[in-house]
């Protein structure tokens, strides 16, 4: 079974039967603490959209060979990842995230 680990790219079922917009099988990038996402059974992820817009929030992933977009970071989630099939694709440079968390910190400073 896949353990996702902070800075997987990953395949998940976005589908909540409810007929939103996301629906179907998305990309998005954990973002969650290793231990976290052991323990816990679950992962905090932000989706990748390949529309890109040139937002204060969105990352535009430029180093990776699989997937290309833009990493969503106002639209944080958290999630059981075995009940939504999360399958690995990629993991993205350190570089990429730390610009990545320095773009969520900066919306949600909690000190």
């Amino acid at each position: 079974m896949y353990l996702p680990k902070q800075g997987d790219i990953c395949y998940m079922n976005f589908s909540t039967g409810k007929g939103h917009e996301q629906n179907g099988i998305r990309s998005a990038i954990i973002i969650s603490k290793d231990n976290y996402n052991k323990f816990t059974q679950m992962v905090v992820l932000c989706p990748i959209t390949t529309n890109i817009k040139k937002f204060p929030t969105h990352y535009e992933l430029l180093k990776t060979k699989k997937v290309h977009g833009a990493v969503l970071c106002e639209h944080i989630r958290s999630i059981d990842f075995k009940a939504r099939k999360l399958t690995f694709v990629e993991k993205i440079s350190k570089d990429e995230l730390v610009e990545i968390l320095d773009i969520i910190n900066g919306m949600i400073e909690l000190n």
